[in-house]
């Protein structure tokens, strides 16, 4: 936010309006936190498959090579840890929720389809980012 938005405003502005949303997160409970992003989330991914659409004339698949030359093993590594710096936050604010699950063979599926879907967001927004 304040390197690339907002580059003139005080980092302690910034971290007010974060802690506004978890406090009325907390207030409000969770069930207005999902509605929320329920209303956002198809406008979210409008917007990031318009920047996908819009970024490739700007791409060149000779950036992205020499992608032969490097071996598994460090590859699976970098992927593990980025996985499991990325997808800590997840776990972490399952817990809260689950006792509230009815079904939790719906919220295992819709878990996974989450998972799925930001992942595959995240892999072509890095691929993305190499071909420039």
């Amino acid at each position: 936010m304040i390197t690339q938005i907002m580059p003139t405003t005080p980092i302690q502005a910034i971290h007010i309006l974060f802690m506004l949303v978890v406090v009325m997160g907390a207030k409000l409970g969770m069930v207005v936190m999902l509605r929320t992003a329920e209303i956002f989330f198809p406008w979210i991914m409008l917007l990031f498959i318009l920047f996908m659409v819009i970024s490739i004339p700007n791409m060149e698949i000779n950036n992205i090579l020499p992608v032969g030359e490097i071996t598994t093993l460090p590859v699976v590594r970098s992927a593990i840890r980025i996985t499991s710096y990325t997808y800590i936050s997840l776990f972490i604010t399952i817990g809260p929720i689950i006792h509230q699950v009815t079904s939790m063979q719906k919220a295992k599926k819709a878990y996974l389809i989450g998972v799925i879907v930001s992942g595959m967001m995240m892999l072509l927004l890095i691929v993305t980012m190499f071909w420039y």
